[in-house]
């Protein structure tokens, strides 16, 4: 459901991991759109087919990466008492991530027995059927709607989310009418499809990435009028999930690299983000990246920036292919991860960690 801001976050991501691109080139905002008009017509909800779109829009002259002028980011104050600030940071990437961590302790409060949300919610079990192809279109816009006297209105007392690393969790749990409708929202148009229709709920369970780990939690699954496609959707309480409304975008998101997903050391005091940038060098169409841990008692933020270039000669100015690489950067932590999730200082959400 969130295809279009995907689409939008990466191709800017694109463009920042290509930043000495020459100003004749299409800007973020131009490209964006174009992607996500693609997207519309296209009716894909797969993120790889809208990059690869954005990528082959064109090719633009790079410039020195010394001329260009410095990034801001959203520097509203923070209050949070980090317990790890880099000394060299500099303060707009320092104020995002205290912006983050911030907003990511008014959230959670002084709560216990919160799961911090770090992947889907909902689970497609097969594949559609030819013949429903438009079952795909009518799920993304949450077209969802059970059949008469097709769901339970009780629910079980409670269940019980399970870790990977052996940590248990009891939580109360939702009605399977009431997952359906958390499911179906928000409902969107989508061009005069049929709505899915629910004809059965059983308790079932799925795997669901958390900011401390892969974990089992208990779900239903939706059994579906004219297809053997099956959903299952996370039946915890949502009082009990920590999953923030994206935040807005810094004042000029080219400077904040988005992480999408983490792995930490086996002695727990060092991550590994996973971002996408520049090709790995020196040279004018590459990069590379350091990582720092911005820690707080509740949460650790990894910022990512580049690494000076050489200055850049005519000579050594070539045209640069506006192309996306997966890379990979490390930061060490004053102190054991624990159980605190990893942030991404873009969206300010949890991403997904191996451990």
């Amino acid at each position: 459901m969130n295809a279009e801001h995907d689409v939008e976050a990466s191709v800017r991501e694109l463009f920042r991991s290509h930043e000495h691109l020459a100003s004749s080139a299409a800007p973020p905002d131009t490209l964006a759109t174009l992607a996500k008009a693609a997207l519309r017509r296209s009716r894909r909800t797969t993120l790889t087919a809208a990059l690869a779109s954005a990528a082959c829009i064109g090719i633009a002259t790079s410039v020195a990466a010394s001329s260009l002028m410095p990034k801001h980011v959203d520097t509203r104050p923070a209050t949070t008492a980090a317990t790890r600030v880099p000394a060299d940071l500099p303060t707009p990437l320092r104020d995002r991530a205290l912006l983050v961590l911030d907003r990511f302790q008014a959230v959670t409060g002084p709560s216990s027995g919160l799961i911090v949300v770090a992947g889907p919610l909902l689970m497609q079990v097969g594949d559609w059927e030819p013949s429903v192809g438009q079952n795909k279109l009518a799920l993304a816009d949450g077209q969802v709607t059970a059949a008469p006297g097709g769901l339970t209105t009780t629910a079980p007392a409670s269940g019980v989310v399970r870790w990977q690393r052996g940590r248990d969790l009891e939580v109360p749990l939702l009605t399977a009418e009431d997952a359906l409708a958390a499911m179906a929202s928000p409902k969107h148009d989508c061009d005069g499809c049929q709505p899915l229709v629910v004809t059965g709920a059983t308790l079932s369970a799925m795997t669901l990435q958390t900011g401390t780990g892969t974990a089992t939690v208990p779900a239903w699954e939706f059994s579906l009028r004219g297809t053997a496609v099956r959903l299952r959707y996370v039946a915890v309480d949502p009082a009990h999930l920590v999953d923030p409304r994206p935040l807005s975008q810094p004042s000029n998101d080219d400077f904040v690299y988005r992480v999408d997903k983490a792995s930490v050391s086996s002695d727990d005091r060092s991550v590994t983000v996973s971002f996408v940038g520049a090709a790995p060098g020196t040279g004018s169409c590459e990069s590379e990246y350091r990582a720092d841990a911005v820690e707080s008692a509740t949460a650790v933020v990894v910022v990512i920036r580049a690494l000076p270039r050489p200055t850049a000669t005519p000579a050594t100015v070539q045209p640069c292919v506006l192309v996306g690489h997966l890379r990979q950067a490390s930061a060490d932590l004053t102190m054991p991860l624990g159980d605190r999730p990893v942030l991404d200082p873009q969206s300010g959400r949890a991403v997904p960690i191996a451990r």
